[in-house]
């Protein structure tokens, strides 16, 4: 398993942190 670059950390991070706002916003 390789190491994720930063970039792609930032990048999960982000659409982390739109599916935590879209399912809260949804409750």
């Amino acid at each position: 398993m390789t190491e994720p670059t930063q970039e792609q950390v930032e990048q999960l991070t982000i659409a982390f942190e739109r599916f935590t706002r879209r399912f809260k916003v949804a409750e």
